[in-house]
């Protein structure tokens, strides 16, 4: 694993080619032309052309379509319809749109990121103007200033420059044990400075033997939540770091709390437990479950169970990785909230 100080310098490498425009679409020309191609062009520059990139996959592939999906909701136009008409009729339904507007329509103006090369300026993203811009390796580097505590890099996805969401995780502090197990506190960073994903800040728990993560040691919810609005970076330099030593410093009453919870009644009850999170796709349920029969004789514990929901996605892409560490870290958070009602039910 590289260091977050070489991930931040191969973030850093890309940013020369990745540019900026304030752009009111209204005025923009918006070509589409038999061969697929589509693109804008300013009336007052004729040379400046900006390519959406090149559809060879019937819209199937995310990255493709993303900058056409932002184009279509500002149009107004299902990205699915437009894609189906000829390239004439796409022309005249950008017009059509660009007619009805007045001048300076807020609706219409837009950050339009693009991507430079000796050849053409791709369109990467149509955001809209409160979106701040907030760069990857910004995040990264406000990590990096937190002191005097372990911070190391744990996982990375996303960090090509056209990749729509960039996900990074650092452990923080010293391994600890929980029921026999080394674990360490970590955080994890959402962002997208394409405007794909909210900027999210949230903390977790790694079994480092099994290489599996718990999410949600706050909560149901993430720590921090934002859509790229009012979000600056000097307050990131100051608010990470020490949003870092406060889950470092959590440790002892995450152990604490796990290591207090009792009446695990087998599999199956924790199953219907997991059955009953409305964030757990049909999918995944019936994944936890065959994992749940094959290795019950190992699920001794809310703990051991938690971690075979987690290892069910541990082979998979970063988002339903993801969803499979939130359902676990979410087990365990309600499986705590009733042992700590039951316990004041009895005190009562």
């Amino acid at each position: 694993m590289i260091t977050l100080e070489e991930l931040s310098q191969e973030l850093l490498a890309g940013v020369e080619q990745c540019k900026q425009l304030p752009i009111d679409l209204s005025l923009m020309e918006f070509f589409a032309d038999d061969d697929g191609t589509m693109m804008l062009r300013r009336p007052s520059d004729q040379d400046a052309l900006y390519y959406f990139k090149a559809d060879l996959s019937s819209g199937r592939d995310p990255l493709v379509a993303h900058a056409q999906k932002q184009f279509c909701r500002v149009v107004g136009v299902p990205h699915s319809y437009f894609r189906k008409n000829r390239p004439a009729m796409r022309n005249r339904m950008v017009r059509g749109w660009q007619q009805s507007l007045e001048t300076d329509s807020p609706s219409a103006v837009r950050l339009l990121k693009y991507r430079k090369s000796s050849e053409c300026n791709v369109v990467r993203a149509l955001v809209g103007r409160d979106h701040t811009d907030l760069r990857n390796h910004q995040v990264v580097e406000s990590v990096m200033g937190t002191p005097d505590i372990p911070v190391d890099l744990h996982l990375v996805s996303g960090e090509d420059m056209d990749s729509l969401v960039f996900h990074f995780r650092v452990l923080v502090g010293d391994p600890f044990e929980i029921e026999g197990d080394r674990v360490r506190m970590g955080a994890a960073f959402t962002c997208s400075e394409l405007g794909a994903s909210e900027f999210i800040v949230d903390s977790y728990v790694h079994h480092l033997e099994s290489d599996v993560s718990f999410f949600g040691t706050y909560g149901s919810a993430p720590y921090f939540v934002s859509r790229y609005e009012s979000i600056r970076e000097d307050e990131l330099r100051n608010t990470l770091p020490s949003f870092i030593k406060s889950i470092a410093e959590q440790y002892s009453t995450y152990k604490e709390t796990i290591e207090a919870l009792d009446g695990f009644q087998g599999v199956q009850e924790s199953c219907r437990i997991v059955g009953g999170n409305k964030k757990c796709s049909p999918a995944l349920r019936r994944a936890i479950y065959q994992e749940a029969s094959e290795y019950s004789e190992d699920m001794r514990s809310f703990w051991d169970f938690a971690r075979h929901v987690s290892l069910v996605g541990h082979d998979l892409d970063t988002q339903k990785r993801i969803k499979a560490e939130l359902v676990a870290g979410t087990f365990l958070n309600l499986v705590f909230e009733r042992t700590e009602r039951s316990m004041q039910s009895n005190g009562s």
